[in-house]
C-alpha cells in the first residue's frame, strides 16, 4: 500500500492564522482543486520568469460560443494540468457553452496521486469580462 504524502499550498488570501499569525494553509483536495483553477485561468506569459505557464483561454473567449471551441477549451485544459499538476492523475475535461448565461462549464475530474478514493470534480466558469 502505499504511503500518503500530505499536499500543502498557501491560501490565495494570504490571511494569517488568528492564534500563531502564520499564513492559513490548504491541504490534499483543497489545495489541488485552487492549483488546478489558478493553472486554468492563468494566461500564458503572465508569470514571472515562468512564461511558459498558461492558457490561451482568454483568446477563445472572445470567439463565436460553439462546442467547437468548447473542444479547444477542453484540450488546453488538459494540456495545462497534464504539464504542469504532477499530483494528480487526470481522468477527464469537459467544457459545455452554456448559452443563455454566455459562459463556458468546465469539469475536471482527476484522482489525486497516492489516494485510493473515487475521483474529485472541479467545476470552473470562464466568461468574458471587459
Amino acid at each position: 500500500m502505499p504511503k500518503f504524502r500530505e499536499f500543502k499550498d498557501l491560501s490565495v488570501t494570504f490571511d494569517k492564522h488568528i492564534q500563531t499569525g502564520d499564513l492559513i494553509v490548504t491541504k490534499n483536495e483543497r489545495a489541488i482543486k485552487t492549483a488546478i483553477q489558478n493553472l486554468v485561468v492563468t494566461r500564458r506569459g503572465e508569470r514571472f520568469f515562468n512564461s511558459d505557464i498558461g492558457t490561451g483561454l482568454t483568446n477563445l473567449l472572445f470567439e463565436a460560443m460553439d462546442y467547437g471551441i468548447a473542444g479547444s477549451i477542453q484540450s488546453e485544459v488538459s494540456q495545462i494540468i497534464q504539464k504542469y499538476e504532477p499530483r494528480v492523475d487526470l481522468v477527464s475535461v469537459n467544457a459545455f457553452p452554456n448559452f443563455d448565461d454566455n459562459r463556458y462549464e468546465i469539469e475536471v475530474e482527476f484522482r489525486i496521486k497516492g489516494i485510493d478514493i473515487v475521483p474529485t470534480t472541479v467545476e470552473i466558469f470562464l466568461e468574458r469580462t471587459r
